[in-house]
């Protein structure tokens, strides 16, 4: 339908901005995106062509991919007015500089940060073009209404990604997103994982090491035990103890898997398409020796005694018993502790103590320590420590890592239904109504 010559220009966003004043300065203002105008050497609302997009956007120095990277903010996404910035990135390579400029808090309800990354001639997982995705922090979940109502807005103020714009999956939300495939489908959201954007990569050395014990590989559910070398094809939420890991779905450094692994000292790698190299699969549910090096991996069949040599070799000479230090009976702030305080507080609220000293804004909380003695008493009191000795000692626990779970289950149960006594309840200042 026409417009009369009377009447106003539209507002389709609602920012008080005529949407033909808008049309006239792709490079400022955008009729799809109600964010007020900022400073072009902060940022924009849109990026109408390649050349805008070139000159916001940065390239990694000494990186081996060519990938450029521009970064954006999203505010009010649960609304149905979203505003987006992008930001100028050759200036602002991080996001808390750009909202200093423009003085946004860095937290704000309904806000997220996130970047678009151009790499020419990729693919998403569906074979759709895509050469640019959008991603958010690595390491957090996003449900499929975020990830849809962040690719519109998106879409709407770059339109040179008409048809070319798909979204990154990281590592941690890889089992959550194939829930959701059939809806990132219906709503025509592509995606693309590790291995779309990077296919030469193959190979990824996250914790270079030696281990030992049963190729297994496993199912949704099922948990390891400490002698299994374990083949993942998606990122597991959770791990415990294991000889060995490998996955096929790129893994970051900073992964809690592989956080874990450097912790344990055992060996982890992404081995894209594993489970079809004929020198894995066929080493499944037998004792193997798995090595991961820099420049590649090595697995071979062993047998038990080649395992528990290994084991054996690997174990301290002498008892190691934590120390703690029973002597301190006071709660403390946390401003009144430091890091030599660590035996009676333990080390994250040590730890935590000397970050709140760096005074960096929304680092550490204002908080309190409670000392050893307390959780020392609480056992004894209440005779947990009897029954730890029990369960420990127990051959069966020893052996068998489902009887320990169900035994450390019920441990928990037993100290969440114990008494805590009158002393401890003033000190914490808890109402005698949370007694057992």
């Amino acid at each position: 339908m026409g417009r009369s010559g009377g009447d106003p220009p539209a507002d389709i966003d609602g920012d008080c901005i005529d949407d033909l004043t808008e049309l006239l300065d792709p490079a400022e203002l955008n009729p799809l995106n109600p964010s007020p105008p900022i400073a072009r050497g902060d940022g924009v609302a849109a990026v109408p062509d390649q050349a805008v997009f070139d000159e916001l956007s940065y390239r990694k120095d000494g990186s081996p991919d060519d990938f450029a990277y521009l970064k954006f903010v999203l505010l009010d996404l649960e609304t149905e007015r979203p505003r987006l910035y992008l930001l100028n990135s050759r200036r602002h390579r991080y996001h808390v500089s750009f909202h200093e400029a423009v003085g946004l808090e860095p937290s704000g309800a309904g806000m997220l940060a996130g970047k678009i990354v151009q790499h020419a001639g990729r693919v998403a997982r569906d074979g759709q073009p895509a050469d640019y995705h959008f991603e958010f922090w690595p390491y957090t979940q996003y449900r499929f209404e975020i990830v849809a109502r962040a690719w519109t807005a998106l879409a709407a103020s770059l339109p040179l990604l008409e048809g070319r714009l798909a979204y990154y999956v990281p590592v941690v939300a890889r089992q959550a997103q194939a829930g959701e495939a059939e809806r990132h489908r219906a709503a025509s959201v592509p995606v693309v994982f590790d291995e779309n954007i990077r296919p030469e990569r193959g190979f990824i050395a996250l914790n270079p090491a030696v281990g030992n014990g049963r190729l297994r590989l496993m199912m949704p559910g099922e948990r390891p035990g400490p002698r299994d070398v374990v083949i993942y094809e998606a990122i597991p939420n959770e791990l415990p103890r294991v000889a060995g890991i490998i996955t096929t779905a790129a893994q970051t450094p900073l992964s809690h898997v592989n956080l874990r692994a450097v912790q344990d000292g055992v060996p982890n790698a992404y081995i894209m398409g594993a489970l079809e190299s004929t020198e894995i699969a066929g080493y499944v549910g037998k004792q193997v020796r798995y090595e991961v090096g820099a420049d590649g991996w090595r697995m071979r069949e062993v047998s038990a005694a080649e395992v528990e040599a290994f084991y054996a070799s690997s174990r301290p000479r002498s008892t190691q018993t934590p120390e703690r230090d029973l002597s301190v009976r006071r709660i403390r702030s946390l401003g009144e502790i430091g890091f030599e305080d660590w035996r009676a507080f333990g080390l994250k609220a040590a730890n935590l103590a000397v970050l709140g000293r760096l005074r960096l804004p929304s680092t550490a909380p204002d908080g309190y320590a409670v000392p050893f003695f307390f959780y020392n008493e609480f056992m004894r009191q209440n005779d947990l420590y009897r029954l730890i000795e029990e369960m420990l000692t127990a051959q069966d626990f020893q052996s068998d890592p489902d009887v320990q779970l169900d035994e450390l289950r019920q441990l928990r149960k037993l100290i969440r239904d114990a008494t805590m006594p009158r002393w401890m309840l003033d000190e914490l200042e808890l109402p005698a109504s949370v007694v057992p």
